[in-house]
């Protein structure tokens, strides 16, 4: 893969929303991904564009949060309805018609923005606080990093990439930043000087993989997992030489795949679809 330019965006006014990085033209690891569980829903997305989950977009909030903060009043609308629930009373004032009128307006004034309880931004900063409790040496202030390339089977490639580059103890990490739930707490602590932890997620690695490419020099990749429930944990996974070799494998077999599904603009060569039926 060929490096074209990476684009840092931090060097401009305002950083990249997630909108205009969708618009850049260029492969990402999501498509692959997305290619090897279900072409035609890819195609389907690329149409008719995807509704995130809930997990996905408090997901989306916490990394604008914490390494595109300029963007985030943009972006939601904190929603505090401690005050409307105690003026309204009773047992279950969310269920009344004056809140459900109340929730109208505020959804009305929130003008498109996705919508953020005040819970949800109390749950954000207490993450942010254990990254920075958990990793003093990490610097998140940059904002996440947009890098293009052009691989041969696929044309035009891109990444955004959350932590490009961090140095610790004589080691260049990137990182990518993962909100996770409470059932994953059996996995382990994973101190970055103490080995490293193979992920039980392939997805996390290929996508490691994908994001290194991005780079004209050695780098170890790792996941940095916050716990999005009390207690917050903030612990690093570093991806181990066998986990990179296993994932580097299945990288290619997934841009093989693609391949076989799509030409270097996007258009499907070969899929029966039935979109929108």
């Amino acid at each position: 893969m060929n490096i074209i330019t990476p684009f840092n965006w931090p060097q401009l006014p305002d950083a990249m929303t997630d909108e205009q990085y969708r618009s850049l033209p260029g492969v990402a690891h999501s498509d692959l991904q997305s290619c090897w569980i279900n072409p035609e829903q890819l195609m389907h997305k690329r149409m008719y564009g995807d509704t995130p989950s809930e997990a996905q977009s408090f997901g989306t909030a916490f990394d604008i949060a914490l390494l595109r903060p300029q963007l985030f009043d943009s972006t939601f609308y904190v929603l505090s309805d401690a005050e409307v629930i105690a003026k309204i009373g009773g047992a279950k004032p969310r269920a009344t018609n004056a809140y459900k009128a109340w929730l109208e307006e505020q959804q009305a004034a929130a003008n498109g923005k996705y919508i953020l309880s005040a819970d949800d931004v109390s749950r954000i900063n207490s993450m942010i606080m254990s990254v920075h409790r958990s990793f003093p040496w990490l610097d998140t202030s940059p904002t996440q990093v947009v890098f293009q390339g052009v691989d041969d089977m696929l044309g035009q490639t891109k990444a955004l990439v959350d932590i490009p580059y961090a140095i610790h103890n004589g080691t260049t990490y990137r990182i990518d930043v993962k909100t996770t739930g409470t059932d994953q707490l059996n996995r382990p602590y994973v101190p970055m000087n103490d080995g490293a932890q193979h992920l039980l997620d392939m997805g996390y690695a290929t996508q490691g993989e994908w994001y290194c490419h991005f780079a004209n020099e050695p780098l170890t990749f790792a996941n940095l997992m916050v716990l999005k429930e009390p207690p917050y944990t903030a612990y690093m996974l570093v991806h181990t030489k066998s986990l990179r070799h296993e994932a580097k494998v299945k990288l290619e077999a997934m841009k093989r795949f693609y391949d076989n599904c799509f030409d270097q603009q996007g258009n499907s060569r070969q899929l029966p679809l039935m979109l929108g039926a």
